[in-house]
């Protein structure tokens, strides 16, 4: 009989360790979790900062750029200075050939970033889903 009893007691302390070092497993998979979706979050902010940039970017050269095609001079009066000494066609044009390339190569930037927003994104919600899995895995042991 007393026997059995220290038998019980030993497995209950036993089970009680494994408790205790799966409490921790799972502490630590939060916190990875937690790192993350800091992670995450800190990248999308990065992300949504360079957009917001290059945003800005491509709408000042096309405002600028529909200046020059306007007709009235009071559109635009920053372009407007910068074009008062130009006075010959060629150099003209080679202005506007300017911008539009400048235009066209944010677009393409701001392409690039989108896309690596979202694979960075994607990356990450993978990663915070594996970690949810492992969490979940380790509470069902």
């Amino acid at each position: 009989m007393k026997q059995d009893i220290s038998y019980w007691l030993n497995e209950v302390k036993s089970l009680q360790q494994q408790l205790g070092v799966m409490q921790q497993e799972r502490d630590a998979a939060f916190q990875e979790a937690a790192q993350w979706r800091d992670r995450f979050h800190d990248e999308t902010q990065l992300r949504q900062q360079k957009i917001s940039l290059l945003q800005d970017q491509i709408r000042q050269l096309e405002a600028a750029q529909a200046a020059l095609q306007s007709t009235d001079p009071s559109d635009a009066p920053e372009v407007l200075e910068s074009l008062a000494g130009m006075t010959d066609p060629a150099e003209l044009q080679q202005y506007v050939h300017e911008i539009a390339q400048e235009r066209n190569a944010l677009r393409r930037d701001l392409e690039a970033e989108r896309k690596a927003h979202q694979a960075t994104r994607e990356e990450l919600s993978l990663a915070l889903g594996d970690a949810i899995d492992l969490l979940t895995q380790r509470g069902k042991k």
